[in-house]
């Protein structure tokens, strides 16, 4: 009986965790205005990801000299800022990220935020060194 009432637990907190909650955070972000690439289950978007990034470069020959690094490192964010706009949301399994490149979309967020409100890295301590007093 307690073995069932664990595993019952269990599949219900994975269900939750692996679907209602990310499809609750997609809703809400498109209601925000932010859209991106509809995510597959449960790899979000990795596998477009994955396949763009193993797609053939054109030949040397007939390729154009760019110093457009973004677009060909990461190809797939290229092809989205094309669909979606400067700013779009995009998911690595079950969690969410905002690709930015809009400066004035930045500006906005960050004008009503304060310097502390972001937070100290984790490497600066009580010298300012950075990560000399942190043991690894």
């Amino acid at each position: 009986m307690a073995v069932g009432s664990i595993l019952l637990a269990l599949i219900s907190a994975g269900i939750y965790i692996f679907l209602i909650s990310p499809a609750a955070k997609r809703r809400q972000l498109e209601v925000s205005g932010l859209r991106g690439p509809v995510p597959e289950f449960p790899l979000g978007n990795i596998s477009e990801m994955r396949k763009e990034s193993r797609a053939p470069a054109p030949p040397t020959g007939q390729s154009m000299i760019t110093h457009d690094i973004h677009s060909a490192v990461f190809p797939f964010f290229s092809r989205w800022r094309e669909s979606y706009g400067k700013v779009f949301v995009y998911w690595m399994g079950t969690e969410s990220f905002l690709y930015v490149a809009d400066p004035d979309f930045l500006s906005k967020m960050t004008a009503a935020t304060t310097e502390n409100s972001w937070g100290k890295p984790t490497c600066s301590g009580k010298t300012g060194d950075p990560c000399l007093e942190r043991e690894w």
